[in-house]
């Protein structure tokens, strides 16, 4: 029981891990390094929208991920509205 359970929770983890870190590393940190943090781009409510579409859309661009463009809409907005608040707190 607790085992499974733990091997689940560490495998969703990686898996959620690797793509998060991904976009971070390769579109979120040059974005804070080139624009401006003024940008209407870096208002909390844009940058989440941007978020859930780039999500929703390199979700279903994954084979065999249908129906899972909610998931991918929901970290890409997580992701890039925690990437809004720190480019306003760290510039």
């Amino acid at each position: 029981g607790g085992d499974a359970l733990r091997g689940s929770v560490a495998a969703l983890a990686l898996t959620t891990a690797v793509p998060v870190f991904g976009v971070w590393l390769v579109l979120l940190l040059p974005l804070t390094l080139i624009v401006p943090a003024n940008s209407l781009f870096w208002r909390p409510a844009i940058c989440t929208l941007a978020g859930m579409l780039l999500g929703t859309v390199a979700t279903l661009l994954v084979p065999r991920s249908h129906g899972l463009g909610l998931v991918g809409a929901v970290t890409g907005g997580i992701v890039f509205l925690a990437a809004a608040l720190a480019a306003r707190r760290f510039r």
